[in-house]
């Protein structure tokens, strides 16, 4: 799904709430997993765009610091 998409949100809530429904109280960990690995890779290119406009080759790596703390 595109991650500009309105309707993103309201997926992503429903497809966590219904997968508590089954043997886990909290959700399928696959789900989550996948979950949480999609938003790092998206916030990863919006790092790494964000430092290709806003600063030097050298600085990358401040700004991924600058996200982490």
């Amino acid at each position: 799904m595109d991650p500009n998409s309105p309707e993103r949100v309201a997926f992503v809530s429903r497809a966590l709430k219904w997968s508590t429904g089954g043997s886990s109280k909290l959700g399928h960990p696959k789900l989550h997993q996948l979950l949480a690995v999609t938003l790092w890779k998206e916030v990863l290119l919006m790092l790494v765009e964000y430092s290709a406009s806003r600063g030097f080759r050298s600085e990358v790596d401040m700004f991924v610091a600058q996200a982490v703390l």
